[in-house]
C-alpha cells in the first residue's frame, strides 16, 4: 500500500512541479512515478546504511546505474542520430 502512496503522489507532484516550471506544459506518463519510488528506494537505504554507521554510499548505486545507462544511450542512439543530420547538412552545403 505504501508503495502504490509513493507511486501516485510523486507522479502528481513530479508532473505539477514539471507543469510549473515548464511554462504549463503538461507532463504526462510514469516517469515521475518511478523517478519516485527510485528516490524512496534510495531514501531507505540510505537510512538503514547510516543506522549501521556507513556511509551511506551503497544506497546510491541504483541511481548512479541509471545514469550510466542514460549516458551510454545518449553516447550510442542519440550521438549517431546527431552525426547522421550533421553529417547530411554538411554534405548538402
Amino acid at each position: 500500500m505504501e508503495v502504490v502512496l509513493i507511486f501516485i503522489l510523486s507522479g502528481a507532484i513530479g508532473a505539477l512541479g514539471f507543469g510549473i516550471f515548464a511554462n504549463g506544459t503538461l507532463l504526462v506518463g510514469g516517469y515521475p512515478a518511478v523517478y519516485g519510488l527510485i528516490g524512496a528506494f534510495t531514501w531507505v537505504q540510505f537510512a538503514i546504511q547510516r543506522m549501521k554507521g556507513e556511509t551511506g554510499f551503497r544506497a546510491f548505486h541504483l541511481i548512479i546505474f541509471f545514469m550510466i545507462i542514460a549516458l551510454i544511450y545518449i553516447c550510442l542512439i542519440d550521438l549517431k542520430s546527431l552525426m547522421g543530420k550533421e553529417f547530411i547538412r554538411l554534405t548538402i552545403l
